[in-house]
């Protein structure tokens, strides 16, 4: 019996070896196309990557820079918003972002995208576990004003009170927003926005790179929502879903 189990463990661990080599050859492979220029061919084994489930900062990073220099505009936005995800105090990738995003709205503004960087660095963990301490000196400030009758101590309660009440509404807005589903248009040049999931009636195009908070997925569509003004359905395949 415990020869197996040592056979078996030998064969899932030469196994698991294999497979890692594997991933490590493909990527040591992606990363020399890239380097070499052949985005084309980059991006193929690149992507062989992410369907494996290996996915990092260099791998999106590469992909939005190989998919600009292709002119996929929509595609690069939705790589380097995920490569921002991995490690969101990378000036280059915040500065490719402002770059595609003048491309695509026409602006000139540069977004530091400061909210966003303290959002991923403080974690939902991290306010939970500040949401309790403040609770905890709310109950203590409480607890001395009934047993030491002095009003000091109900200002103090009264005023972590507000505290708690302000960083509950700013936390619980903007995280909100920042995990509020979105997702990137990707189909070339632009997608139609349809009526209805039925694709009956074209209401509007929305151009490649733009992005859009998802309202409801039903089968092959996507409801969406742009500028908290206009709704409707687009076909799946002309966006890529962020997931934060």
């Amino acid at each position: 019996m415990s020869k197996k189990i040592i056979s078996i463990s030998i064969f899932l661990f030469i196994l698991f070896f294999n497979y890692s080599q594997t991933e490590k050859e493909l990527f040591d492979k992606a990363n020399l196309l890239f380097s070499n220029n052949k985005f084309t061919d980059a991006i193929i084994v690149y992507n062989t990557l992410l369907s494996a489930g290996y996915d990092n900062f260099t791998i999106n990073y590469n992909l939005g820079y190989s998919y600009d220099k292709i002119g996929r505009i929509g595609k690069s936005v939705y790589h380097f918003e995920k490569a921002f995800y991995y490690s969101p105090f990378k000036s280059d990738t915040i500065f490719f972002l402002n770059k595609l995003n003048k491309q695509i709205y026409h602006n000139d503004f540069d977004d530091g995208r400061y909210l966003d960087k303290i959002i991923l660095f403080i974690k939902p963990s991290i306010i939970f576990n500040i949401l309790i301490i403040l609770l905890c000196i709310i109950m203590i400030f409480y607890i001395l004003y009934i047993v030491v009758k002095n009003k000091k101590f109900y200002y103090l309660f009264f005023f972590t009170m507000v505290i708690l009440f302000l960083f509950s509404a700013i936390s619980g807005v903007q995280y909100f927003r920042f995990y509020n589903t979105k997702g990137i248009i990707t189909a070339t040049k632009s997608a139609d926005l349809f009526l209805s999931p039925y694709l009956d009636t074209i209401i509007s195009t929305i151009d490649e790179g733009k992005k859009v908070t998802i309202e409801k997925i039903e089968g092959d569509f996507v409801q969406v929502k742009i500028d908290d003004l206009l709704y409707g359905w687009l076909n799946k395949d002309s966006i890529k879903i962020i997931k934060y």
